[in-house]
């Protein structure tokens, strides 16, 4: 059975899993091609919409004194949005000086922020054993998204 990359929608899920693996992987090469293609032209897009109207809006978030949010305007019926997010990033040396600063005048830093302590995976790894076990009780680990790859042994992909 050669099943099209349009057809696939269509499938229930017992006919996919009885796809061969040869077909399978064609799928998901295919899939993987689209999407790629779909995320360029998105941005491609995005792209032209910016450059369409990026100075109309530039000139709007002057006169609205808006530097980031959200602001719209009509463009021959039709409503256009501009998002610029506000993404925040906080000086931690800078709110470690605070924290201590408030924890020696009585207060309560974790009444006002979040404080959390991580350490990089690859940097726990090049520790020494006898330090990481002194510390394994503080690792805790999930399990992130299962993600199967198909390989042609064909093409290369050996064990």
């Amino acid at each position: 059975m050669s099943v099209t990359l349009s057809a696939l929608k269509d499938l229930a899920m017992y006919e996919l899993k009885a796809l061969s693996p040869q077909e399978l992987m064609a799928l998901m090469s295919e899939s993987e091609k689209a999407l790629h293609d779909a995320q360029y032209q998105v941005k491609w897009l995005q792209s032209a919409l910016a450059q369409k109207y990026m100075h109309r809006a530039d000139n709007l978030r002057k006169l609205e004194w808006q530097k980031t949010g959200s602001i719209t305007f009509e463009d021959d019926g039709v409503l256009v949005e501009q998002d610029v997010p506000v993404i925040p990033s906080w000086d931690q040396d800078h709110l470690a000086f605070i924290a201590e600063t408030m924890q020696r005048c009585g207060g309560n830093p974790a009444e006002y922020m979040q404080i959390t302590y991580s350490i990089d995976e690859s940097k726990f790894d090049q520790w020494p054993e006898a330090f990481q076990r002194q510390i394994a009780e503080a690792r805790c680990t999930e399990k992130g998204a299962v993600v199967y790859r198909l390989i042609s042994l064909e093409e290369g992909g050996g064990q």
